[in-house]
Parts: C-alpha cells; sequence; structure tokens
C-alpha cells in the first residue's frame, strides 16, 4: 500500500527521532504517537468498521508498535479476502468452462442436425441458425529463414537486460536512462 508523502514524511522523523540522545525521550514520544497517527490515516480507509481504533486514532492514544499490529492484523484479513475471493473465482471459471462445453456441445448438435436434413439457415422464433463461412486456416510449416522476403516481419525489440547493462556501465545511450525508485517494504508473517 502506497502512503502519501507526508505520511512517510512522518514516518521518516519517527525513525529518525529514535535514533536521537535519550534526553529527547518525550520528543521521540510525540514523535511515535505522530508516526501511528500517520500510518492509521494512510489505512483509515480499511480500518472504518474498527470503533474502537478510530476513537483511538482520534485521541492520538494508540502508539505506533500497536498501530503496526492493526495494520498488519488488517493485511491478514486483506489476504484471506484475497484468498476467498480466488477459490470462488477459481470455481466460478470452472462452472463458466463447464457451461462453454455445454455451448459447444449443443452448436455441434444442432449443426449435425441442420447438415441432416440439408439445412444452411433456419429461422426460429428466439435465434436464427445459419452456417456461416469461415476463413480457411492459415498452416505455415516452413521455418522463417526459408520464406521469400516480402513474406516476413522482422521485429525489432529493444533488449531490457543490455540496455540496463550498459547504462550500469557507464554507457550514454539516447532516449534510456535508469531511473531510481524507492525502496519497497517486505513483510514476512510468522
Amino acid at each position: 500500500m502506497a502512503i502519501s508523502d507526508q505520511a512517510a514524511g512522518r514516518v521518516r522523523a519517527f525513525a529518525h527521532g529514535i535514533s536521537m540522545d535519550t534526553s529527547t525521550s518525550l520528543r521521540s514520544l510525540e514523535i511515535e504517537r505522530e508516526a501511528a497517527r500517520s500510518l492509521l490515516l494512510a489505512i483509515r480507509d480499511d480500518i472504518a468498521d474498527d470503533a474502537e481504533l478510530a476513537h483511538d486514532m482520534v485521541l492520538g492514544e494508540t502508539g505506533l508498535f500497536e498501530a503496526i499490529d492493526r495494520a498488519l492484523a488488517r493485511r491478514r484479513e486483506v489476504q484471506a479476502h484475497q484468498s476467498a475471493i480466488k477459490e470462488q473465482e477459481q470455481g466460478l471459471k470452472a462452472r463458466r468452462d463447464r457451461f462453454a462445453a455445454q455451448e459447444e456441445k449443443i452448436e455441434a448438435a444442432i449443426a449435425v442436425a441442420m447438415g441432416a436434413i440439408g439445412q444452411r439457415k433456419i429461422e426460429r422464433p428466439t435465434a436464427t441458425c445459419y452456417f456461416a463461412k469461415v476463413q480457411d486456416a492459415l498452416v505455415v510449416e516452413a521455418a522463417p529463414t526459408d520464406l521469400p522476403e516480402d513474406l516476413v516481419k522482422i521485429e525489432r525489440k529493444a533488449d531490457g537486460a543490455m540496455i540496463r547493462a550498459a547504462l550500469k556501465d557507464g554507457r550514454e545511450i539516447a532516449g534510456c536512462r535508469l531511473e531510481p525508485r524507492p525502496d519497497t517494504i517486505r513483510i514476512r508473517g510468522v
């Protein structure tokens, strides 16, 4: 989940605050509270149904580690929802595939019946069934190098790995550059 630059700044301020001298512990607590509030604000839409957490958020009573624990708990809930939805999608895909197979069998049966009576078109109240000419399938067994030049396409594609390596080696390539990207968080669950 991406958080706003302002919230990220608050979290960085918190991280910087912990590394300072212990004489600034009061300030560190304030920074921690602000970091917790920033984290909670960043995920507030996802925790709207948690009235206790919303109340603590308003009062600023939730500590950073508690806020992270609640965010991780919500993350686990979201993962469970994703897993359940994926299972439903797989079940629905299997059902859709069964219906598609049934549709193909029905169409084949109608085609056989129409062929048996020598009809190319039959009009019924709910549908019109007819045989349509389909373009012949192209079968190319020859290797592209064996075909005449006017019958082949040559595709020119950038080789990303080679360009990246060349740029890292200091080579200048017009229209290409390496753009630094921010680190991303990885979370390993227990």
